[in-house]
Order: structure tokens, then sequence, then C-alpha cells
């Protein structure tokens, strides 16, 4: 990773975990109505997530995958929020073998 791009990471990263140990991302619960509708996308999906994500979001991804009938999840070893920076060949490479092999 370029090192102005590292550092640019680095930074959202660094506001993100300051936010969450302030509880400034906390706010209200999420209204989420179309969480029981997850079924009826008919429309494939990719489900990147990396291994260094928060919990939540890893639990985001467990359950999209799980309720949404197309979709697959790919784990991104060494990577967390911002994986298309983090790993971007990685990333890039996932995406295209997505788009060349989805039906």
């Amino acid at each position: 990773m370029d090192g102005v791009v590292r550092d640019l990471v680095g930074e959202v990263n660094f506001i993100a975990l300051h936010n969450e140990v302030s509880g400034l991302d906390e706010g209200l619960p999420p209204d989420l109505p179309a969480i029981d509708r997850l079924s009826e996308v008919r429309a494939p999906a990719l489900i990147l997530v990396g291994n260094s994500n928060q919990l939540r979001t890893l639990a985001a991804a467990d359950l999209l995958a799980s309720e949404l009938p197309n979709a697959r999840k790919v784990v991104m070893t060494g990577a967390a929020r911002l994986r298309n920076m983090e790993r971007p060949k990685i990333f890039n490479r996932l995406l295209l073998d997505y788009q060349e092999n989805v039906e």
C-alpha cells in the first residue's frame, strides 16, 4: 500500500475506533424493516469482509450471507473496513472473479 494511502487508512481507522470507544457511534438503534425481507432479494450479492473488521460488521456479513438467497461471502485476510485500499490487488481479483462467474 502506498505510504500516503496507509496514513489515510490509519487516520480513518483511528477515528472509527475513537468514536466506538467514546460511544459516538451508538446513536439510536437502527430501524431495519427490510431485514425480514432479505430472502426476497433475487440479485446476486458478493459480501466482502475483512477478518480484522469489528465483530458487529462480521456478524452483519454472516446475516447477509445466510439470508440472501444468491449471496457469496468472502473473508479477506489482513483487511478491515477499507479492504479495497488495504489489499487492492486481492480485492480487485475477488471482484473480477465474482463478476465473471456470477449468473
